[in-house]
């Protein structure tokens, strides 16, 4: 799926503003794509710029982590991962609550590359990957990817094949309670691996969570795993 945006004469923020609220429906056209039977599953997860007490509006937020790893759909086993950070542009100075939440220092930050470059290797990386499809926990990962091209004025140029795990997961998986991501794990007697809100960490322990909704068997092994 391509969007392509153009610069508008207006101010940044209520093109941005606008923006959200008018690609609303569009954004989500992809739910129509079938997430079943393809050969790799990619997790993604971004970290983004934030401020305790929404101090930083959703529109005004930037993306400053890409984390993803791709698995084997058969195999469950991960064959590739990416990591980066993103210097932001709108507001450069990391609060203290985002770098206490995320871990991410303002010198990290201070020393990566802008979201044009970074997005562009991302792409490149999906790109690579054999018959894919694209999970991410929730909605906000691609809205805000969506949000920060719309900000760069570049092509968004990841695959049609996008879809909310986490939503797909409690649908598949009744028995559970529904929960953020480590609450889940919690539920399932795993631990989360690594540290919550790092990006690459996020989407590892996401991908640890096909198995359980994987297409002919995923029913099963719950069922298996609640009846122990």
């Amino acid at each position: 799926m391509r969007i392509r945006f153009f610069p508008e004469s207006v101010d940044g923020m209520q093109a941005e503003r606008r923006t959200a609220a008018a690609l609303k429906s569009e954004l989500w056209v992809t739910m129509g794509v079938n997430w079943k039977f393809h050969r790799h599953y990619i997790f993604l997860d971004l970290e983004a710029t934030c401020a305790r007490d929404s101090g930083i509006a959703r529109a005004e937020r930037e993306t400053i982590e890409i984390g993803a790893v791709a698995i084997d759909a058969a195999s469950n086993m991960t064959v590739a991962t990416f990591q980066e950070y993103i210097r932001p542009v709108h507001h450069p100075s990391l609060t203290a609550f985002c770098t206490e939440l995320t871990g991410i220092t303002q010198a990290t930050v201070d020393a990566a590359a802008f979201f044009p470059h970074v997005f562009a290797r991302f792409s490149a990386w999906v790109a690579a990957i054999e018959d894919c499809f694209l999970f991410s926990w929730g909605h906000f990962d691609k809205k805000q990817l969506v949000l920060d091209c719309r900000r760069h004025q570049i092509e968004y140029t990841l695959p049609a094949g996008f879809h909310d795990f986490k939503g797909l997961f409690f649908k598949k998986q009744k028995l559970l309670q529904r929960a953020g991501l480590e609450a889940t794990l919690v539920q399932l007697g795993l631990r989360f691996e690594g540290r919550p809100h790092g990006a690459l960490a996020d989407a590892r322990n996401t991908a640890r969570l096909w198995r359980y909704i994987r297409p002919e068997s995923g029913e099963k092994l719950l069922s298996n795993k609640l009846t122990l």
